[in-house]
C-alpha cells in the first residue's frame, strides 16, 4: 500500500497500526496521544491531548509530567505521547502507562486473576488412580488370592482388564475435567478482556462528548457495561463527565429499570452512588431496608459502603419501631359499647358476643406473627397487607360464623351483631396499617409480588453525595480492574 499525504507517519509504525484517511474517532490525524489497548489495531487510538486533559484529571497530570525519552525521536510533531495497557504493580491491575516513543510499542497480554488460582484447585493425582510404581497385575492378584488356581488365574486376568479400563476411564475423566476447567477459565478471561476494552472505548467516547455504546434493549447487559465504565471513570478521575451519560441511559428503561433493581438492590445501590442517581439509590435502599436483617440477593452486604450500610440499619430500626407500635395498637384494638370497652365478666353477659369477635381478631393476629417467626420470615409481614385490603382478605364472615356459632347460650351467643362488629374491627385495622403498608417504591409492589415493607422514606439530604464527601463510599482501597470485572461476570 502506497503511503499518501493524508496518512501521517507514525514512529515505529507496523502493519497492525492503521491510520484512517478521515479525521474521526478513534483515530484522529492530528491527534498527539497514541493509546494502544491490545495488539489488535482495532483497539488503537490516536486522540487529542486537550480533550483528554480537559475531561480526565489523571490524563491531565500524566500528560504534563516530565518524561525522559530513551533517545531521539522522529515524530515530526505528530505523536508526542504514547500509552499502553498492561499489568501494573503487584496486584496486576491493568492501567494505562506512558511509554517511550523511541522503541516500538508492545502491549503485554493482561493475565486474568482467575487464571492464577483455578489450577491450584485441581488434585495432582486422582484418588482412584493407583500409586506410582504399583503393578496393576499385583493389585488384581491380591484381591482374588482366596480362590483356587484355575479360577484365580481367570479372575485375575479379568480383574486386570477391569482395573485397566477403570484407570483409563478415570484418567480420561480427570483429563476432560482439566480441559473443561481450562476452557472455562480462558472463556471467562476473554469475556473480562472484552468487557474491559468496551469500557475503555466508552470512556474515550464520553471524553469526546459522544454517546457511549451501552445496550438500550437489555438492562442486564447495560448494567454490566455501566459498572465497567464507572470503574474506569473512578480510576481516571472523570466521573463528573461520565455520570450524566450513564444516568440518561439507565433511566430510559423506565419500568424495566425498577424491576431490575428489585432483583438485586445492593448491586444497583453500589452503582447509584458514583453516578449520583437519587431515584436509583432510594429505590435500592428501600428494598434493602424492607428485608433487613435478611439479605436474599447475590451481591452480599460486605460490598456495601459503611455509611450506606449504616443508613440501611438506621432506617430498618425506624421501620421495626413503627412495626412494633402498629402491632401494639392492633392488639389494643377493641369495640366500645357505650362508654366502656367490650369486656368479659360475671356482671355483663351482653358483652360476650362483641368480646368474642375482638378475641378472634387478636388470636388471628398472634398466630400470623408466630407463623412468620417460625419460618424465619419476620421480614415478610403478609398480615399487614391483608389488613390493608380489609373485606374477606382475612377472617371472612362465613368462617367466623362457623367458628362462633358453636358457642350459644341462654343469655349470650346470639350473634346478632356479628357482621357489624367484625366490620368495625377490620375498619380500624385498615386505618391503623395504612402508614406501614404505604409503598415509596416507584415499582408497583402488587405487580412485583413484594411482601416486605416498603414504606421507608429516603430524603434528598440523606443521599451520600449531598454531604460533599466524594470518597466516602470507598470502604477499602479500590479493587483491581480485573477483580472488579471478574465479580461482575460471577454475579451475571
Amino acid at each position: 500500500m502506497k503511503r499518501t499525504r493524508s496518512q501521517p507517519d507514525l514512529p515505529h509504525a507496523d502493519k497492525r497500526v492503521h491510520i484512517k484517511d478521515h479525521d474521526s474517532f478513534p483515530v484522529y490525524a492530528k491527534g498527539t496521544v497514541e493509546i494502544q489497548l491490545s495488539e489488535d489495531s482495532a483497539h488503537h487510538y490516536r486522540l487529542h491531548k486537550a480533550v483528554l486533559g480537559r475531561g480526565s484529571v489523571w490524563f491531565m497530570e500524566t500528560l504534563n509530567q516530565p518524561f525522559v525519552e530513551a533517545g531521539p525521536t522522529q515524530n515530526s510533531g505528530r505523536v508526542l505521547y504514547r500509552y499502553i495497557l498492561h499489568a501494573n504493580g503487584g496486584n496486576d491491575e491493568p492501567l494505562l502507562t506512558r511509554v517511550s516513543l523511541v522503541d516500538p510499542p508492545t502491549v503485554e497480554p493482561i493475565k486474568s486473576e482467575e487464571e492464577d488460582t483455578t489450577m491450584h484447585m485441581l488434585p495432582s493425582r486422582p484418588p482412584s488412580e493407583a500409586p506410582t510404581g504399583a503393578n496393576p497385575t499385583d493389585v488384581a492378584s491380591s484381591t482374588v488370592n482366596l480362590t483356587s488356581g484355575t479360577t484365580r488365574r481367570g479372575r485375575s486376568e479379568s480383574s486386570v482388564i477391569i482395573i485397566d479400563s477403570v484407570e483409563t476411564s478415570s484418567r480420561d475423566i480427570v483429563r476432560r475435567d482439566v480441559v473443561e476447567v481450562e476452557a472455562e477459565v480462558k472463556a471467562r478471561a476473554k469475556r473480562a478482556q472484552q468487557c474491559r476494552l468496551e469500557a475503555y472505548n466508552n470512556l474515550f467516547l464520553v471524553l469526546y462528548s459522544q454517546e457511549p455504546q451501552i445496550s438500550t434493549t437489555n438492562i442486564r447487559i447495560a448494567l454490566g457495561q455501566c459498572e465497567a465504565l464507572v470503574r474506569l471513570a473512578e480510576l481516571y478521575r472523570c466521573l463528573n463527565i461520565v455520570r450524566v451519560y450513564i444516568c440518561t441511559t439507565l433511566h430510559q428503561y423506565r419500568d424495566q429499570l425498577y424491576r431490575a433493581i428489585a432483583k438485586d438492590p445492593p448491586r444497583w445501590l453500589l452503582i447509584s452512588i458514583p453516578i449520583q442517581s437519587g431515584p436509583i439509590f432510594a429505590e435500592a435502599a428501600i428494598h434493602c431496608i424492607g428485608c433487613w436483617p435478611q439479605w436474599p440477593w447475590k451481591t452480599t452486604w460486605g460490598f456495601i459502603p459503611s455509611k450506606a450500610l449504616a443508613l440501611i440499619k438506621a432506617k430498618a430500626f425506624e421501620l421495626q419501631r413503627l412495626r412494633a407500635d402498629t402491632e401494639r395498637n392492633l392488639f389494643l384494638n377493641t369495640i366500645r359499647l357505650g362508654t366502656r370497652s367490650a369486656t368479659l365478666s360475671e356482671n355483663n353477659d351482653y358483652h360476650f358476643d362483641t368480646w368474642m369477635v375482638v378475641s378472634v381478631f387478636r388470636n388471628w393476629l398472634a398466630n400470623a406473627i408466630q407463623e412468620c417467626l417460625e419460618v424465619n420470615q419476620e421480614h415478610l409481614p403478609i398480615y399487614f397487607h391483608k389488613m390493608s385490603k380489609a373485606g374477606d382478605a382475612y377472617l371472612p364472615l362465613p368462617a367466623v360464623e362457623l367458628m362462633l356459632f358453636k358457642f350459644n347460650g341462654a343469655g349470650f351467643g346470639r350473634w346478632t351483631s356479628l357482621a357489624e362488629d367484625l366490620g368495625l374491627i377490620k375498619k380500624f385495622a385498615e386505618e391503623e396499617v395504612r402508614a406501614i403498608t404505604r409503598s415509596n417504591l416507584t415499582l408497583k409492589v402488587e405487580d412485583a409480588k413484594i411482601n416486605y415493607l416498603t414504606c421507608s422514606n429516603i430524603r434528598m439530604n440523606e443521599y451520600p453525595w449531598v454531604e460533599g464527601d466524594s470518597e466516602w463510599y470507598h470502604r477499602t482501597p479500590p479493587p483491581s480492574m480485573s477483580s472488579y470485572l471478574f465479580f461482575i461476570l460471577l454475579i451475571n
